[in-house]
């Protein structure tokens, strides 16, 4: 084992990227451990992000202590679909979720983090990792060295820090061919309603989040980069294609932007990650997406934070049960998640086919009973902390 420098310091969990996933580990684990999460900005901030949280997870942040209760968020439980080819379909959710944009919920978390007595760098980047022999590890951050009991990467969808741990996209062929655009509208739309409008290669999704006006909306898109390249921007790929739907083209050009240029992410992919990558456990975004139009991503974030949660702090406690716990950590999160994220790319498969998609909106909305079990596929059941109770 190399030896730690003076100005190494300790820690026993040490988290990269304090988005939703990172942050809740981060909260469930500081009363019983020192815990330290390194993100690479600083709060408030916006992601892109759907901004839909599935109810499955009101009752775990709450005992995160979110005061969701207190904050006059948008119950949603409504559901309008429509292709650019003129198909349309709605229908209830059978759980739903609340809107709730990220510059919030981040904010809120890292809050709740911090005091605990969570330890949180912001604006730093983590340069290099080192597994050691005795399987801590020796992290380098652009502020300091830190040496780690254990690592958690909760980097979200796409990061440097893929490389960092050798995930080599254009060798592993992994998939670079997808872009996420975000805006905050002001909107005239349902308060309690989802939309998700398709195009070709892509879709949107609009939904009632908090915000600086009472009409703030959230709209995010997801669009094959070559509709970006093709058009040689945004303003022209969404003239070119956005606007052949009808209700995108009226929503782009009437809801004024909140913001003067929209938040983007390009190289996003969609294929199976490795949970474990180099001894470090993966949460999140980036141990696996599912798909923006289930609108469930926030919520499985989440929930995988309180699956590992519990497998760490035993893995504190019980150092030579380790390999044990991983593998029950792996069991623990293809359980809760492998079906709903092989639904997502079947689902995605089908909408970014316009003649599919088309097709299928006419089919749910002539056979309505199909909906429900299409959508349940895409949601998740109410889940809570699994950690020790204090006192």
């Amino acid at each position: 084992m190399n030896q730690p420098s003076p100005t190494t310091q300790q820690a026993d969990v040490l988290i990269i990227g304090g988005g939703l996933a990172g942050l809740a580990l981060g909260i469930e684990l500081a009363p019983f451990c020192k815990v330290v999460i390194i993100e690479r900005y600083s709060y408030p901030m916006h992601r892109v992000c759907g901004e839909y949280v599935s109810l499955e997870s009101w009752p775990y942040l709450k005992e995160l202590s979110v005061p969701l209760s207190d904050l006059g968020l948008p119950i949603i439980n409504q559901l309008r679909m429509s292709s650019a080819g003129g198909a349309t379909m709605n229908s209830k959710l059978p759980l739903g979720g609340f809107g709730i944009s990220r510059y919030l919920l981040d904010d809120l978390l890292q809050q709740c983090f911090t005091a605990l007595g969570g330890i949180l760098h912001t604006n730093t980047t983590v340069t290099n990792i080192i597994q050691e022999v005795d399987n801590s590890f020796s992290v380098t951050t652009s502020e300091g060295n830190w040496q780690a009991k254990l690592v958690a990467g909760a980097w979200g969808k796409r990061s440097q820090m893929d490389k960092v741990v050798g995930r080599n996209y254009s060798e592993s062929g992994y998939a670079k061919n997808f872009v996420g655009v975000k805006y905050h509208v002001t909107a005239d739309l349902p308060k309690n309603g989802i939309e998700l409008h398709t195009f070709d290669g892509g879709y949107a999704g609009i939904s009632k989040v908090e915000g600086t006006t009472e009409n703030t909306y959230c709209l995010c898109y997801l669009t094959k980069a070559e509709n970006l390249q093709k058009h040689g921007g945004i303003a022209g790929m969404e003239e070119a294609v956005l606007f052949k739907n009808k209700r995108l083209a009226q929503y782009l050009t009437q809801f004024p932007k909140l913001w003067d240029k929209p938040e983007t992410i390009a190289q996003i992919t969609f294929k199976p990650k490795p949970l474990i990558e180099n001894g470090i456990f993966t949460l999140g975004d980036a141990a696996g997406m599912i798909t923006p139009l289930c609108g469930n991503g926030m919520s499985m974030a989440l929930h995988g934070a309180a699956i590992l949660a519990p497998v760490l702090y035993q893995i504190l406690q019980s150092p030579q049960e380790k390999e044990a716990l991983t593998n029950k950590y792996i069991s623990n999160w293809k359980a809760a998640f492998s079906l709903r994220l092989s639904a997502g790319r079947i689902l995605q498969n089908a909408v970014l086919n316009d003649s599919l998609n088309s097709g299928a909106f006419r089919l749910l909305q002539g056979l309505p009973f199909l909906k429900q079990p299409v959508i349940r596929l895409t949601h998740g059941k109410p889940y809570h902390s699994l950690m020790p109770k204090l006192g």
